[in-house]
């Protein structure tokens, strides 16, 4: 159960017997900006509920000091991410969409999205500078501050080497983007930094160069754990294989673990070998389940 500073709002609007709770975020002149705003009645059945919103002072009663609003959480079961020591939420939150990438989303939609997800138990968000061109790791960080808990409360991955422009896993690309990815995200460390789609660069540049580089990034605290991800499995054996033990903490593997094709469980011993935590992003292969089915190249792949 988490706990955060806030007071508590008390009026007979919209409705007689009505209580508002909510957070207040700000006060402009005759205006409160107020989050978790939930109408109960006497009987405690929810009328109403918003994200954010800005009411009226004039139409609120009393505004009473309170030194905390318990926020339930669900609970969610929690697995270890290889070695790292990481424990994350057995569902992650892939935060693509919030770059507007499958159509446009609202900036309070977006932090509506990442406060539900973590009120429901999700503790670990996935983003990348490539979707929706940054927007995604711009809106995540909003979504992040809003939650107002502990930065141990959750986990973020986010990725490099892949951007709007094209791709580029450059030492020096790669560490110029993870400053621009923590700013972006209003963050001082990301949990993961993975290189993104490693297969269309050059498998040995990542080996001799790019990890190389990721590794430095660990060592001054800008991330505390490496991945790579990438759609053909071979790209994860070629690059274990040729790197140190203990280099590459976690690979994320998508469209490999599903309902059409479960490639990815005979390579789970391998990767456990060598001590690497698996992340398995589309489980439903990127929309095969849906009218429109997945993108093109899934699609010929299947």
């Amino acid at each position: 159960m988490n706990t955060r500073p806030c007071r508590m709002v008390t009026s007979r609007y919209p409705a007689e017997g009505s209580v508002v709770m909510a957070k207040i975020d700000a006060i402009h002149s005759n205006n409160i900006t107020i989050s978790m705003l939930e109408y109960k009645n006497l009987k405690g059945r929810l009328l109403l509920s918003h994200d954010t919103t800005c009411v009226d002072i004039s139409r609120l009663g009393r505004v009473e000091p309170l030194k905390a609003i318990s926020i339930p959480q669900a609970k969610m079961e929690l697995r270890p991410l290889g070695n790292t020591g990481l424990k994350v939420s057995s569902v992650g939150f892939g935060a693509s969409p919030l770059g507007s990438v499958f159509g446009p989303v609202a900036e309070v939609d977006a932090v509506a999205t990442v406060r539900e997800a973590f009120r429901q138990g999700i503790n670990f968000f996935d983003t990348s500078p490539y979707y929706g061109g940054t927007l995604s790791e711009k809106m995540l960080g909003k979504g992040l501050k809003a939650l107002q808990v502990p930065r141990s409360d959750y986990i973020v991955a986010t990725k490099c080497g892949r951007y709007e422009e094209g791709f580029d896993f450059s030492a020096e690309r790669v560490t110029k983007s993870i400053d621009e990815s923590l700013e972006r995200l209003q963050l001082d460390y990301v949990d993961i930094l993975q290189c993104h789609d490693i297969e269309f660069g050059s498998l040995d540049q990542i080996v001799s160069e790019t990890i190389p580089a990721l590794q430095k990034l660990k060592r001054e605290g800008k991330t505390r754990f490496i991945g790579i991800t990438g759609l053909p499995l071979s790209i994860f054996t070629y690059v274990l294989d040729r790197v140190p033990p203990g280099t590459v903490d976690v690979i994320l593997s998508y469209c490999h673990y599903g309902v059409n094709d479960s490639a990815l469980v005979d390579l789970i011993p391998y990767l456990k070998g060598k001590g690497v935590g698996v992340i398995s992003a589309s489980p439903l292969a990127m929309g095969l389940l849906t009218e429109q089915g997945g993108i093109e190249y899934l699609k010929a792949l299947f």
